[in-house]
């Protein structure tokens, strides 16, 4: 299954998470870094949340770019 991950650089790094699947959020110092851990957050969180319900959470979000003139 594949998620969506949005990666976002701030003054302190990289953070990244995912739309779908609450709670899995990390920072860390490179985007490499926070594509590596956000896939293993996802894991965790994937495997917690089969222990209270069978299926996991469908993707539901999808990228989009809009034009927007100013």
């Amino acid at each position: 299954m594949k998620y969506l991950v949005i990666i976002e650089e701030n003054a302190d790094g990289y953070t990244a998470y995912t739309p779908d699947i609450d709670g899995c959020v990390v920072c860390g110092p490179s985007a490499d870094f926070v594509e590596r851990e956000i896939r293993q957050s996802i894991t965790r969180r994937l495997y917690e949340l089969k222990r209270e319900h069978p299926r996991p959470p469908c993707p539901r979000s999808y990228p989009q770019y809009v034009s927007v003139f100013t």
